[in-house]
Parts: structure tokens; sequence; C-alpha cells
């Protein structure tokens, strides 16, 4: 993604989906009690 050639990296929707997919892999495969926190008081940016 951080490529200097803009060339080079990936379109901004394809590391949208990348991001979308890491989240559900996070959710399905970690333990869930292990992030609980920061489940149910997720961070944002405010």
């Amino acid at each position: 993604c951080w490529d200097p050639n803009p060339d080079v990296r990936p379109p901004f929707i394809e590391i949208v989906a990348m991001l979308e997919n890491s989240e559900i892999e996070v959710m399905t495969t970690v333990r869930k009690a292990k992030f609980r926190c920061c489940m149910t008081h997720p961070m944002t940016a405010e």
C-alpha cells in the first residue's frame, strides 16, 4: 500500500475490501473473550 510508485499501490476499494475481510477474520477466528472490550466499546475517531 505504501509503495513510492502510485501505479503499484492497490486501489482504495481493494484496500477497503482487505480491511473488511480482516475484520471478519478476527471476529470469526480470534477468541472473542480476548477482544470483548474492543467489540463492545469500539474505538472511534471522535
